[in-house]
């Protein structure tokens, strides 16, 4: 079997654009690519890899590597590689539609995707009319509203509040707002405003398929102390009972989407509540996240198996290794 792995910051989206804006986003995804890629080498996958020309290779030895140079190449080697694999996994961001328009692009070469289709992304990437939706469907959410940016805050808005993007990739444009004056330092346009959420910011990767859906071991989620709300990274939940909250709201939510095919990450705050009544969703990123960098080190089997398995109808299973790992914002992962 041959496999595409597309990543979109390291594998030429950023062609024609500054090397700053590609040294800034390169290190989280050039740990996500390198970390799928490797497993799914170790599982028996032939794998081949887009790479823009100006960044050193991270790929496994085994890996087809296609190097490119212009953004003509990168859509025409995306194309063809699509046609020529027998399935693709894509990583891009959710925003300006990068990871939506991917995988309809995907879609109509006719590959198949071992990652989020387009109707699950667009179904989830707008981060207001998810939680919408979901609480729809049942699911305790934040509580929030779209706002467009402007000098002044809407006089019922209580702070402190978060600001994000409707479409944003991990926290980027995320800020926490304490008062009037934070308000008018931020961006123009639509925004998702939402209530600060007490409790454990926390995550859970999702892997579904025909035959079901499987949480992996839930994630903390550490966020910069300032008022970005920066992603710093991550470590395992010991404590069952937060491990079983997460696992049980990641789920329900997953559930009320579209069907998932491959890898999704659930964001969610834990309450205080040891029932788990003050538990609420934040949102879903439709596509592999830093979190993929731990977990394959807490789980006994190789995690892009787990997916292959999965999007190909099998019955997929995770069983955590009860091995605490941390890993930071680019990645890099160490024992808890």
């Amino acid at each position: 079997m041959r496999v595409f792995v597309y990543e979109w910051v390291t594998g030429g989206g950023l062609l024609g654009e500054s090397g700053e804006e590609l040294a800034k986003l390169k290190p989280e995804g050039d740990a996500m690519a390198g970390a799928v890629a490797e497993d799914l080498a170790a599982a028996g996958v032939a794998v081949t890899v887009l790479r823009d020309d100006r960044l050193a290779s991270n790929a496994p030895a085994s890996a087809g590597i296609v190097r490119i140079a212009s953004p003509e190449e990168h859509a025409r080697e995306f194309d063809r590689l699509c046609q020529a694999c027998d399935a693709t996994l894509l990583i891009a961001p959710e925003f300006d539609g990068v990871l939506l328009n991917a995988a309809r692009r995907a879609e109509r070469i006719g590959t198949r995707l071992i990652s989020p289709s387009s109707r699950f992304i667009e179904a989830t990437f707008d981060k207001h009319k998810t939680c919408d939706r979901l609480a729809e469907s049942g699911v305790a959410t934040t509580r929030g509203t779209t706002e467009t940016i402007g000098d002044r805050p809407p006089v019922d808005l209580r702070f402190p509040c978060v600001v994000k993007p409707l479409d944003g990739a991990g926290s980027l444009g995320c800020r926490l707002v304490r008062g009037p004056e934070d308000w008018r330092r931020l961006g123009e346009g639509p925004h998702r405003v939402e209530a600060l959420a007490p409790g454990l910011a926390a995550s859970v990767a999702v892997i579904g398929g025909p035959a079901g859906l499987v949480a992996a071991p839930a994630m903390t989620q550490r966020l910069a102390s300032d008022d970005t709300l920066g992603y710093l990274g991550g470590e395992s939940i010991v404590d069952s009972n937060l491990k079983a909250r997460a696992q049980r709201l990641a789920l329900k939510a997953i559930a009320a989407c579209p069907p998932l095919h491959g890898y999704a990450g659930v964001d969610l705050v834990l309450g205080d509540d040891a029932s788990g009544s003050q538990d609420v969703f934040v949102e879903i990123n439709p596509r592999l996240t830093t979190s993929y960098c731990g977990l394959r080190r807490a789980v006994a089997e190789n995690l892009a198996g787990v997916m292959l398995a999965a999007c190909e109808g099998r019955a997929a299973t995770v069983t955590p290794t009860g091995q605490a790992v941390s890993f930071d914002a680019t990645g890099r992962v160490r024992d808890a």
